[in-house]
């Protein structure tokens, strides 16, 4: 979807000068040729290896040159969204990131920000049943249409995706990012691979007396949902980072004995899964991905006793400059 991204981005842009750098972490698709030909003003960087979101995130930035920067996944197609997000920050000189709306490509509204920060313990035991996360569960799952829009229109008035609004956390798919912010706080966390890094900054972002806004005038459509629920070699990268991000986030922010009880919970799910697919392994369609499941959930149940013992991790120097 790179091309059309970019595209994305060539046309709707019209009120402020920019330039473009991608980053390629080993994606082997013909995407570094692609921009060779067909858009060979636009910088890129090409990696050997999958390095994650956050280093290849941070070494755009560090190449880049403008007061604002926008980090924009390859899967996601803007309208209106990067010069309304510009005029925004520009307007709130208190704002270190804001976030844009962001629909998947059905209309759906993706969640893309948190009223509050949660610890990852919370999100997985007494907020889990709340009534925003069981909407949010309901908004990405098999509903009909009348059904799936009516819970959608009481997420949006309840949590305020009709307003802008200062927030705690927006998600990194589409942010834009004050350059200013980021030489008193930091680079991107790069302990994270995938996921929490985008938590991480807006706690940082917020602990040094800065601000996080929601923007609804800027619209996004990202289009993650699908791409990863057909690549199999994904789905083996991302579930083991979303484990260990949470245990570093835990662990980085709240503290020991809470870090201890999320991973002993993450190992009970890890082996009810691992069970779970034992037993439908005879009367499974796709035996082979079954297998590759097997795989992942044995590998997590030992996971979590890595950032259950020993000092908590220290951010790394490279994170907290951009020269």
């Amino acid at each position: 979807m790179l091309a059309q991204c970019l595209d994305s981005v060539v046309k709707t842009v019209k009120h402020c000068s920019y330039e473009i750098i991608v980053c390629d972490n080993a994606s082997g698709d013909g995407s570094m040729e692609m921009l060779r030909t067909n858009y060979p003003d636009v910088k890129a960087v090409m990696n050997s290896a999958n390095v994650g979101f956050a280093v290849a995130n941070n070494q755009l930035i560090r190449m880049s040159q403008g007061e604002f920067i926008l980090l924009l996944n390859n899967d996601c197609l803007v309208t209106d969204a990067i010069d309304a997000l510009v005029a925004f920050i520009r307007n709130h000189s208190d704002g270190a990131i804001v976030g844009p709306r962001i629909l998947l490509p059905d209309d759906t509204l993706q969640p893309s920000f948190q009223r509050t920060l949660e610890s990852p313990l919370a999100n997985l035991t007494l907020t889990r049943f709340s009534r925003a996360k069981r909407q949010e569960r309901a908004l990405s799952s098999p509903q009909s249409s009348s059904r799936k829009d009516k819970i959608m229109q009481d997420y949006i008035m309840e949590q305020g995706y009709y307003q802008n609004q200062e927030v705690a956390v927006v998600i990194a798919a589409c942010i834009i990012v004050r350059r200013k912010f980021i030489e008193e706080c930091g680079l991107l966390d790069e302990r994270y691979f995938m996921y929490r890094e985008d938590s991480d900054w807006c706690l940082r972002a917020w602990r040094q007396g800065w601000k996080v806004f929601y923007c609804h005038e800027a619209t996004v459509y990202h289009h993650h949902v699908h791409r990863i629920s057909r690549n199999e070699e994904l789905t083996r990268v991302l579930e083991p980072s979303y484990y260990k991000s949470q245990l570093i986030f835990s662990r980085t922010y709240f503290g020991y004995w809470k870090t201890v009880l999320l991973g002993f919970l993450l190992s009970i799910l890890a082996m009810l899964r691992f069970a779970n697919l034992l037993l439908l392994f005879p009367w499974s369609k796709n035996r082979r991905r079954c297998i590759t499941n097997i795989g992942i959930q044995a590998g997590l149940i030992g996971l979590p006793i890595k950032y259950m013992i020993g000092k908590p991790f220290a951010r790394s120097a490279t994170n907290t400059c951009i020269e």
